[in-house]
């Protein structure tokens, strides 16, 4: 899935914060609490600080907002990690699930760094003239869910980014909303690739430690954990909301990015604020096993699957390749490709 860039009036930061808390609640980990980014420093969130936290930075960047006459007091970022991924998540030991969610949050650093390096631009005006500069002091703060609107394993994070940046003179201006989201194809592809170097270095694909133990005989036909989540995914028995979407756009007959956007906000449904994870990971579990002892693997190699995000990382190279050479850009020129 693609990343998605959009502007919010305001934070709803309980909103958001209300599954990452539920997330954490039963293992008393940092792996899911919410992350607030401010330059180099990257601290958890503490308890009972999310109001203060808002209020902080609304107050903080309202002057901005309101000089430059823009409404959204924030950016928010929206990334997915691949559907197998997202399953490996679902399915993993509590150790293993911790990993995988770690790793997917090296990937949001990884784009919160390159935003605020590549794409974080404010609009100076002055009497004569009006120039882009490139901005500093850029904050934020990341929220980590693990489900889609249909309750199925989805492992992102909305990335809310205050919607100003200082230019040169120390003076706080909003953000150039367009130039972050022109670059979102790239970003995806720093967020991928970030994401496949911590999960290979983790250790979490090779092996079958990594998936719960209750998979017993069902898990060991196959060579590695990567190779389980990737058979599950494919199977489509986790895909409730693309076929949701799909079905809409095929009314439609449009197939592009925005009539996509389109569909999945005409097609969304309201979380449940109450999430149980534990039964929710159970019925997970369940589901995958079904989808595995329906598979026909008769004439698949065991242990051939070790591409991590290989497939992923070119479809986005390909992807942005494409729009390049129709605009007149260069891969090479951004540090996505590093």
């Amino acid at each position: 899935m693609p990343v998605i860039v959009s502007g919010r009036r305001s934070g709803d930061f309980s909103y958001f914060a209300a599954e990452s808390e539920q997330l954490g609640a039963p293992e008393a980990s940092n792996a899911w609490r919410p992350l607030i980014f401010a330059n180099s420093v990257r601290e958890p969130l503490q308890d009972g600080a999310l109001d203060q936290l808002e209020q902080e930075m609304t107050r903080i960047h309202g002057n901005a907002l309101s000089a430059d006459r823009r409404s959204n007091s924030f950016i928010e970022v929206i990334l997915p990690a691949p559907k197998w991924v997202s399953v490996l998540c679902g399915i993993a030991t509590r150790s293993a699930r911790s990993a995988v969610s770690e790793a997917h949050r090296s990937g949001v650093n990884a784009v919160f760094d390159a935003i605020e390096r590549d794409y974080a631009w404010v609009r100076v005006r002055s009497a004569r003239q009006s120039y882009f500069e490139r901005g500093t002091d850029l904050r934020g703060v990341e929220f980590v869910h693990m489900t889609s609107r249909t309750q199925d394993p989805h492992l992102h994070s909305h990335l809310l980014l205050a919607n100003s940046s200082q230019d040169s003179n120390s003076q706080r201006r909003a953000l150039d909303g367009s130039t972050i989201s022109w670059g979102a194809d790239r970003l995806e592809l720093v967020y991928l690739s970030a994401l496949d170097a911590r999960l290979r270095g983790a250790g979490v694909l090779s092996g079958l430690d990594s998936i719960d133990p209750s998979f017993g005989r069902l898990g060991s036909r196959y060579g590695n954990s990567e190779e389980v989540a990737k058979q599950i995914a494919t199977s489509g028995v986790f895909s409730r909301r693309q076929e949701a979407i799909l079905a809409d756009m095929s009314v439609s007959s449009y197939s592009s990015s925005k009539a996509r956007r389109v569909a999945a906000f005409k097609t969304r449904e309201e979380k449940d604020p109450l999430l149980d994870f534990d039964r929710l990971r159970a019925q997970w579990i369940e589901t995958s096993r079904r989808a595995l002892s329906r598979s026909n693997d008769t004439e698949r190699e065991v242990g051939a699957i070790r591409d991590g995000l290989c497939v992923e990382i070119a479809s986005v190279k390909s992807r942005i390749r494409a729009r390049d050479q129709k605009h007149g850009a260069s891969l090479s020129t951004s540090s996505a490709d590093d």
